[in-house]
């Protein structure tokens, strides 16, 4: 008798995310004897997925950018591969595949359509008229799905509350990492004052560090104005950002904000970074004044470390930071309060 061996793909906007958030996951399921296929935009991790052993589909329209035009292109790419490769399970992650991606896979004939939600696409002081269209479309993309997943508990209440998802069709799956990989004890001090020497930082000042794409809504100007005020006040800070420019998603840091701000030097940029464990191990705090978040990998990492954590108070980022215990949380959008808390 032959073993029916399940077809999956899994769907994200950046290739990035394949490879940094869902790669092992996505190895366990092929352990356990699922077939599984992955797709997103174009990008440097594609040939990374193939390498990995993975069937990789580039999805050309696949943009991070809201596009109407470039979405229904999206959409129909997605229909045909959905179609093509007769998969049994489509799962979609993040705000734009979790909308056209359910929709072209049930339209496509899958039998099960799922979604992670990796956080509700509106900040919590956001307009009322944004909150209700994103809250819309979450909702009929919603009626072309089985099941969602969520990475946190307070967008949980809202897409049960406003009836987008029965609380039967809804699952929490919080946000985790590998602590033998997370593992302080796994770095000695030789090595870090090499990473030190390499990077250019002080060994003898407290590094401030955030981990994140340098976009708005990851609070990142907030990061340079709390850098930059408390660097003219304080010579025993120095602050360092890891993550790459992303260009593609609006309100991103445009090249030349970047430039600028690389000759201020009021903070390191490493840009994109392979060992965090040792990156984490460099920082005395770890902050996050995000705007929105589904539940920020990079706390959980840092906490892993043993780091203590200044973040938003936001959806998301209180799943991660427990006030008084491993962490503070701030109001966003303010710099100065910001700074205070790290100080």
């Amino acid at each position: 008798m032959t073993r029916f061996i399940p077809r999956t793909i899994h769907v994200t906007t950046a290739d990035v995310s394949l490879f940094v958030l869902l790669r092992s996951r996505l190895e366990i399921l092929r352990e356990h004897g699922f077939e599984v296929a992955t797709a997103s935009a174009p990008g440097p991790y594609s040939r990374t997925m193939i390498s990995a052993g993975f069937r990789h589909f580039v999805i050309p329209a696949l943009t991070r950018k809201w596009r109407p035009s470039a979405d229904l292109k999206a959409m129909a790419q997605l229909y045909q591969t959905f179609r093509t490769g007769r998969y049994d399970i489509v799962t979609t992650y993040g705000p734009k595949p979790g909308i056209y991606g359910r929709i072209a896979a049930r339209l496509a004939g899958i039998p099960i359509v799922a979604h992670t939600n990796w956080g509700l696409y509106f900040s919590e002081d956001s307009d009322l008229y944004k909150k209700l269209f994103f809250l819309s479309i979450e909702y009929v993309a919603a009626r072309f799905g089985d099941h969602v997943f969520s990475v946190n508990r307070d967008d949980m209440e809202i897409m049960v509350r406003f009836g987008m998802v029965d609380k039967n069709d809804i699952t929490y799956i919080g946000n985790g990492t590998n602590l033998n990989h997370f593992n302080p004890k796994r770095i000695s001090e030789l090595r870090l004052s090499q990473l030190r020497s390499h990077f250019g930082l002080e060994s003898n000042k407290v590094t401030v560090g955030m981990v994140g794409r340098l976009v708005r809504e990851k609070g990142c100007f907030e990061f340079f104005k709390a850098a930059k005020n408390l660097t003219s006040r304080l010579s025993g800070l120095q602050f360092l950002h890891v993550g790459p420019l992303d260009t593609d998603k609006e309100g991103a840091v445009t090249e030349e904000e970047f430039h600028r701000m690389q000759r201020e030097d009021k903070i390191k940029f490493l840009g994109m970074q392979e060992n965090m464990p040792e990156i984490y191990a460099l920082m005395d705090v770890v902050v996050l004044p995000s705007h929105r978040e589904g539940f920020p990998r990079s706390l959980v990492e840092a906490a892993a470390m043993g780091k203590p954590l200044v973040a938003s108070n936001v959806r998301g980022c209180r799943e991660a930071v427990e006030p008084g215990v491993n962490g503070f949380l701030v109001a966003q959008k303010d710099p100065e309060v910001l700074a205070e808390a790290i100080t």
